[in-house]
C-alpha cells in the first residue's frame, strides 16, 4: 500500500498475491535453502557484513547490493494512519489469513481491494 500511494514511486498499481498454504513452491525457496545450508557451517554472525558475505558465498548467482541509511524508508507515519479493518465496505468480515490477492491503486489512496482466491472472474471486495 505504501509504494502504491507514495510520491517516492511512480507506479499506478501494486498487486500482492499469496500462495495457497501447503500447495506452493516458490522459486526462491531453493535459494533460501542454499543460504541456510551455508549458515550451518558458520558459528555466529554478529554484523550485517557477515550476512552479506554468507549470501555471496552461498552461490555464484547471488548478488548482494548494499544500501545506505538514506535509501531506507521509515513507515512509521504511514503506519499511524492505516488501521486493520475487520469489515469490508460491503459489510462482510475480512478474513485476513484467508486473503490470496490484494490490489492497491495510486489514484485510490488508502483503499485496499482484496479477494480470497486468485480467479480473474472473482470480484474484489475493498476496505478503506
Amino acid at each position: 500500500m505504501y509504494i502504491a500511494h507514495s510520491e517516492d514511486y511512480a507506479i499506478k498499481s501494486a498487486d500482492h498475491k499469496f500462495f495457497e498454504p501447503g500447495h506452493s513452491y516458490n522459486v526462491s525457496d531453493k535459494d533460501f535453502g542454499l543460504i541456510e545450508k551455508r549458515k550451518r557451517r558458520v558459528d555466529n554472525i554478529w554484523i550485517p557484513e557477515g550476512w552479506q558475505d554468507l549470501v555471496r558465498q552461498s552461490s555464484k548467482k547471488f548478488s548482494v547490493v548494499k544500501i545506505n541509511k538514506e535509501e531506507m524508508k521509515s513507515l512509521e507515519k504511514f503506519r499511524k494512519v492505516v488501521t486493520c479493518c475487520k469489515k469490508a465496505s460491503d459489510g462482510n468480515n475480512v478474513e485476513w489469513l484467508k486473503l490470496r490477492c490484494m490490489h492497491f491503486e495510486s489514484g485510490l489512496p488508502y483503499i485496499m481491494s482484496f479477494k480470497p482466491m486468485i480467479f480473474k472472474l472473482m470480484i474484489f471486495h475493498f476496505v478503506k
